[in-house]
């Protein structure tokens, strides 16, 4: 077998690499012809919406308001956006893909009618065509759950109209309102996207009464977490930790969970507690469980494992008791959730940059970012810290089977704040199965969630063992298995216990590098998971990404960091400008995976980078995409070079409309993996390496980094491709060096 002992190669950028793009400019596109009947349909909408907002305007003409246009499904892609048309009516958001939210004053909308009459130029006629209709903002798509119960109090967010001005005009007005209205209320921001109203209500008139309010957004109810029901079950096992020699580390990990039991196994390791649970409310078990699977899941759980590695841990008792069997029951509002994690922020994100949050809700996430899942993805830009959140528990029957239930629909997506963009987020396969459980091994979880997040983004990032059932929804010989409060070994089921395997990952990996660098960590997690579940054969298609993301990571992080003789894995750590594109080309493809003039082998790509985002803009909250491409080209007769890309074969995706690239090619997902198979395809003069990017109407973005991964792996194991490669890589003057690791310096010393 052939030993992993060689480093991963860092290819540096070079001057020559980047190259500039051809502007387009380009001819506008019509989706139909402009005729007198779409005038008038166009300025009849508009009278409607100028009427509908009649008494804003005679009270304050310039208090601005909102407007909903509606694409044709055809014409939702940026290059169509109707941008000229909207020139008195700017853009400020959106929600679904085929929706734009305009600023509508009364100016505004008289000159627009205006202009529909005279058809000032081509690219205004272009716009009317792909406009399918205009409308005001109605109370009822404001609700974004229905009112089933009253609480004391709902989340009210009002629009942001990308004008300073207008935004105080608005909230003015928006507060004349609420006081007129006698509704006691308070504003609260808590991060860059997340700021709205709390107020207090009393009826659900009370919440008619705010969705009329012209310049309201949404309404939402404020959603409650507590520690979770899911049940264990005592072992037989008997486990000698004596017999384990562990290697403590420095490396911290943070658990924001319902606390950690002081036991001999873990409270050594426990460095530092905040307790925001009074003590009557606190039930540790979970956290215990929680905590039990970062030290000891993998030897707990017969996984595999060559380092004993033992990390320091922060207790933040956060979460209250939930199981009335055990005591007194509460449960943590959101808002508070969020002051807890503010506070922890401040207080330890210098050192600690790891953070575990097994939390699960009820709330489905949807087609746009929730509360939560934006304020998860502020703090880690803000502290630059990365969450590892669990993608939440199927809590109602039936759980899904493998292949799913047809009928299933929503029931098993994910929950908030599983929907955090910057998050590690985790599902659960099974590692155990028998003749009655209800998956087998390697297959996701019943209860296991699944994605997708916001505009079809791939969650559950990964996933990792978090336990099965059986017919009876029983799970015994199927769980997870983990520690108790008593330090014995019990068997559990969730999400919650799959999720801190990953973090122990990360923290292993993070270990390992010489360079904290949170980005290529998870970059290397998640080409891990690819790799890995390839050896596994479980990931079929996209449909399969939403249950199982890019797959199970490896345990040992030196199976991560370093290659055999038979594969190569390239980093690729750079930026790509504002106005230009990568182009490492010629890449030289290595010979010894060339057979009688075909290609061999196989490739796995995977691309990680953290883009702009704007919680304004629902589906379009990622505000830039990057594209990257590994594929043949050849040079033709005419001067002109023929390329086509290999990996992804998903390119294909680039010929269809908006909408399918985002659903099924992972258009605008910031993490991004690739796998090819070559059994015998052409060979062609060359091969590249392209990253091109692309950003959302009418942004600014100068540049954005990324982490490319490039492995190449031979089937025959006696291969040298590694020293292939590398030799022909220095004959086309790429300059590189070893991956910086501990491991490295083992082999130097």
């Amino acid at each position: 077998m052939n030993k992993r002992d060689l480093p991963l190669k860092l290819v540096l950028s070079r001057t020559n690499d980047v190259k500039v793009n051809v502007r387009g400019g380009g001819e506008p596109k019509f989706f139909g012809k402009v005729t007198p009947e779409m005038q008038n349909e166009l300025s009849g909408q508009l009278r409607h919406v100028k009427e509908y907002y009649e008494d804003v305007f005679n009270q304050n003409a310039l208090v601005p308001v909102v407007a909903k246009i509606t694409m044709k499904d055809k014409a939702i892609s940026k290059s169509h956006k109707p941008n000229r048309f909207c020139k008195n009516l700017p853009i400020i958001g959106s929600n679904k893909l085929n929706e734009i939210y305009v600023k509508v004053t009364k100016d505004g909308l008289e000159k627009t009618i205006e202009e529909i009459t005279l058809l000032p130029a081509k690219r205004f006629k272009a716009n009317l065509t792909a406009i399918k209709e205009i409308k005001p903002v109605t109370p009822e798509s404001k609700l974004l759950n229905q009112v089933d119960k009253i609480q004391d109090s709902i989340k009210v967010t009002n629009f942001n109209f990308k004008d300073e001005s207008a935004n105080e005009l608005a909230k003015n007005y928006l507060e004349e309102r609420l006081t007129n209205l006698d509704l006691e209320y308070k504003y609260k921001r808590y991060s860059k996207n997340v700021k709205f109203y709390d107020i207090k209500i009393k009826t659900k008139q009370d919440i008619e009464k705010i969705s009329n309010i012209e310049v309201v957004k949404s309404i939402d109810y404020f959603h409650n977490f507590s520690s979770s029901l899911e049940k264990t079950t005592g072992m037989e096992t008997e486990f000698k930790f004596e017999d384990i020699e562990f290697e403590d580390t420095e490396r911290i990990i943070g658990i924001i969970d319902s606390g950690i039991e002081d036991m001999d196994l873990l409270e050594p390791f426990i460095i530092a507690r905040e307790e925001y649970v009074p003590e009557v409310y606190q039930n540790r078990s979970h956290g215990t469980f929680v905590a039990s699977m970062i030290q000891y899941g993998d030897y707990l759980n017969d996984d595999e494992k060559t380092r004993n590695t033992r990390f320091r841990l922060i207790d933040i008792v956060a979460i209250p008791n939930a199981d009335k069997k055990y005591g007194q029951v509460d449960s943590i509002r959101e808002t508070d959730l969020m002051d807890i994690i503010i506070d922890v922020m401040n207080r330890y994100s210098g050192k600690v940059k790891l953070w575990n949050l097994s939390l699960g809700s009820n709330n489905l996430c949807g087609d746009g970012i929730s509360t939560l899942g934006s304020f998860f993805d502020d703090i880690q830009d803000e502290y630059g810290v990365q969450f590892i959140v669990a993608a939440g528990n199927i809590n109602q029957e039936p759980l899904r089977s493998w292949p799913p239930q047809e009928n299933i629909g929503e029931h098993d997506r994910i929950t908030t704040p599983a929907d955090s963009v910057r998050s590690v987020t985790v599902g659960s396969i099974a590692q155990f199965d028998s003749k009655d459980s209800i998956v087998n091994k390697n297959e996701p979880s019943p209860f296991s969630r699944r994605g997708p997040g916001a505009n079809f983004i791939v969650k559950p990032d990964v996933v990792d063992y978090g336990g099965n059932n059986d017919n009876t929804y029983g799970f015994k010989g199927l769980g997870a298995r983990g520690l108790n409060k008593r330090g014995q070994i019990v068997e559990g089921n969730g999400t919650s216990y799959s999720a801190p395997r990953i973090s122990r990952k990360i923290a292993d990996l993070k270990n390992a590098l010489n360079e904290d660098d949170l980005l290529l960590s998870k970059a290397l997690l998640v080409h891990s998971a690819k790799l890995n579940t390839k050896v596994i054969n479980q990931i079929k298609d996209n449909k399969s990404v939403r249950y199982y993301g890019f797959g199970r990571p490896h345990s040992d992080p030196k199976e991560i960091l370093q290659c055999s003789q038979n594969e190569i894995t390239l980093i690729f750590k750079q930026s790509v400008s504002q106005g230009s594109f990568l182009e490492m080309n010629p890449f030289p493809f290595p010979d010894s995976l060339i057979k009688d003039s075909k290609y061999y082998g196989e490739v796995f790509m995977t691309l990680v980078y953290n883009p702009k985002l704007d919680s304004d803009f629902g589906q379009e909250y990622s505000r830039v995409n990057l594209n990257a491409s590994f594929g043949r080209q050849r040079n033709k007769e005419d001067g002109t070079v023929e390329y086509s890309t290999d990996v992804p074969i998903e390119a294909t995706w680039e010929n269809k409309y908006e909408k399918e690239q985002v659903e099924n090619g992972f258009k605008w997902s910031p993490v991004k993996s690739y796998y090819k198979k070559m059994s015998g395809i052409d060979v062609r003069d060359d091969w590249k390496i392209k990253i091109d990017m692309v950003q959302r109407n009418e942004e600014d973005i100068l540049s954005q980094e990324f982490v490319l991964l490039i492995t190449l792996r031979a089937d025959d194991p006696s291969i040298d491709l590694y020293s292939d490669v590398v030799s022909s890589l220095r004959r086309h003057n790429y300059n590189m060096q070893d991956l910086d690791t501990r491991y490295q310096e083992r082999i130097r010393l």
